[in-house]
């Protein structure tokens, strides 16, 4: 077999192993992923939050959270592939989710617009602006939560 052909039989199963790696994750790990990041949404809300209600003096950080907080609510828009509800692994992510798809994009639409809003306003050190913004990002999680994720469950004191 010529270097060549041996080459191009090697690239095609080489771009088809790594097509193939893309989906290789299994609904626990894609669960798992999931939950990390969400951690990482709540982790920036915190921040956003104890900002904007002048809890810490760190408004240098706000245009770093709300970037952060937009990146991760354009992800979200493809956490949720079917297959990895609570039928999966555990997840308190409501089954709503895969049966309203268009309900939760409209809601997670709303996210990115408001976090994008917050970002711009922090970039021009827009206060007012960044406090309204803050306020829809707020509802944004809210409405989702509402929606689409299951209270959590409270542990029995002995």
């Amino acid at each position: 077999m010529p270097i060549q052909k041996f080459l191009a039989a090697f690239v095609c199963a080489f771009i088809a192993f790594g097509i193939a790696g893309e989906t290789l994750a299994g609904p626990k790990d894609i669960i798992k992923y999931r939950k990390g990041v969400m951690k990482a949404v709540s982790g920036h809300m915190k921040g956003l939050t104890a900002i904007v209600n002048k809890k810490v003096d760190r408004r240098k950080d706000l245009k770093a959270h709300a970037r952060s907080m937009h990146e991760l609510a354009v992800m979200s828009a493809t956490l949720f592939p079917q297959g990895t509800g609570p039928e999966a692994s555990k997840t308190r992510a409501l089954k709503a989710i895969w049966k309203d798809k268009a309900k939760y994009d409209k809601i997670n639409d709303k996210w990115v617009a408001a976090a994008k809003a917050l970002f711009v306003a922090a970039d021009a050190n827009d206060h007012g602006a960044a406090e309204k913004a803050f306020k829809s990002l707020k509802k944004s999680c809210k409405d989702c939560h509402k929606s689409f994720r299951a209270k959590k469950k409270r542990k029995k004191k002995k």
